[in-house]
């Protein structure tokens, strides 16, 4: 299970600016103007180890609120500190303790007793600062947690990082995704979409009683929960979440930390089931939450929900698939299934094509297997490079399960083109199936095939002869 870290202290003292150095990214805004970021940001940051959900949020000032923004910004930092496993609480070194610093620091003391807090020195530029070490410890905070940092100069960024995630390890915390396909965990089904497209309706009749709240009024649903469900003496858990709506309509503060969650929900899921209301259809909210999707590399399952209210029949249907597809035609291996949760249409179908989806995230495939089928690729179709520069593609093996994970070796995967990429997702689909989840294909330069040492495979044409033809890709 993945934690969520927050970033949190008074205004302009390089939140952002660490927040963007830790995802690796430039995703959240810098500015030296005080009070630049308003609404939380927010990135998964992966390691060896663990994940973590970090949050970047609003400065804390605890004089009066200046207007509704600055107080909504107020509130959705203190919702932060309060929703995290682990907190950041960043301070300025080139300046004094201020009053709003050490009123931070109590009220981070007072959020929940025993929550860690790293206290983390920013700008100390050359390792110079002009901070008193009495000031900082009359904050209250451990003392061991102190780290300082230059964010600019990404100096004590590694040391951080280390830090933060050897804890999280040490608390039990680990991967969104499970990597072994021997695990026997139940798999967690996370129900998906925009307000009122009847995630908590379905929930409820699949399990026959009202564990979630129903409600004609949007937004009803405010954090997510975790239920079992039992059929055919198999387990599964079941996830319901917030409605995600577009940006410009949320303005409470608590709705947008209830996206934050829905966000985290389906980052840790094994398959997550997408509910497009029939009576509306998909617009770009859709869309985009659904290339969300594809992103994080779930399984997924599109149910298109409240098919009562549309004309029934076979041939109703097909024309939706077809407007599916014009609409989502980006993730063409997505299983759609036609349901109503009012009249339980097609309700009990979802978890054969979960247990089928499982098996396909579970699968294994040879490193002689993936060779011979990456030579017929190449022989049939070589890659086009960029700027003159010719990638070559030498060898692949598959390095992980749930959600099947392949590494592709070879030189100049710089300059491989991404339409090239697709192509390959989309002959390993059509050659190995993988219906119904994401897959992670990771380019790598390298100069030699380890698998030709100590046993390995050594001729791929040789493995599997014949089973890859080229008029089947």
């Amino acid at each position: 299970m993945a934690a969520i870290v927050a970033i949190v202290g008074r205004p302009n003292v390089g939140k952002s600016t660490l927040f963007n150095r830790l995802v690796g990214k430039r995703q959240a805004i810098e500015s030296d103007e005080s009070g630049t970021t308003r609404d939380p940001v927010t990135s998964f940051v992966e390691s060896d180890k663990v994940d973590y959900l970090l949050v970047d949020t609003g400065g804390l000032e605890f004089d009066e609120a200046k207007g509704d923004i600055e107080e909504d910004t107020q509130t959705q930092a203190r919702i932060a500190a309060s929703d995290a496993d682990v907190i950041i609480f960043c301070i300025n070194t080139q300046e004094d303790i201020t009053r709003n610093d050490e009123l931070a620091a109590q009220f981070l003391r007072q959020v929940e007793d025993g929550k860690p807090i790293f206290l983390i020195g920013t700008k100390a530029d050359d390792g110079k600062t002009e901070i008193d070490y009495p000031e900082i410890f009359n904050l209250g905070i451990k003392e061991e947690s102190l780290h300082f940092i230059s964010s600019t100069q990404g100096r004590g960024i590694k040391e951080l990082k280390a830090k933060l995630e050897q804890y999280l390890h040490k608390e039990g915390y680990g991967k969104r995704f499970k990597r072994e396909g021997d695990d026997l965990s139940p798999p967690r089904i996370a129900f998906f979409g925009r307000p009122n497209a009847g995630k908590s309706s379905m929930i409820n009749r699949l399990l026959k009683r009202q564990a979630c709240i129903v409600s004609e009024r949007e937004g009803t649903t405010r954090d997510t929960k975790d239920v079992e469900f039992e059929l055919n003496d198999k387990t599964y858990i079941l996830v319901d979440t917030a409605g995600v709506r577009r940006k410009s309509r949320v303005d409470d503060p608590v709705e947008k930390f209830s996206v934050m969650r829905s966000f985290k929900a389906i980052a840790e899921a094994d398959i997550v089931v997408y509910l497009v209301d029939a009576g509306i259809g998909v617009n770009s909210i859709d869309q985009k939450l659904i290339g969300e999707l594809k992103l994080l590399k779930t399984g997924v399952i599109v149910a298109v929900n409240k098919w009562d209210l549309r004309e029934q029949g076979e041939e109703s249907q097909k024309r939706f698939y077809g407007y599916l597809s014009r609409k989502i035609p980006y993730m063409p291996w997505v299983p759609v299934l036609f349901t109503s949760s009012k009249t339980k249409k097609n309700l009990l179908k979802f978890f054969p094509m979960i247990d089928d989806i499982m098996k396909e995230r579970a699968q294994r495939l040879t490193t002689g297997e993936l060779n011979a089928f990456l030579q017929e690729i190449v022989n049939l179709h070589p890659p086009a490079g960029l700027r003159n520069k010719q990638p070559r593609l030498k060898y692949m093996t598959q390095v992980g399960v749930n959600p099947p994970h392949f590494k592709v070796m070879g030189a100049k995967l710089d300059f491989l083109h991404w339409s090239y990429q697709r192509y390959l997702e989309h002959r390993m689909r059509d050659a190995f199936g993988f219906e119904g989840t994401g897959i992670i294909l990771e380019y790598k330069n390298g100069s030699s095939n380890p698998y030709d040492e100590g046993g390995g495979v050594k001729n791929w044409r040789a493995v599997n002869k014949g089973t890859f033809k080229r008029e089947n890709l």
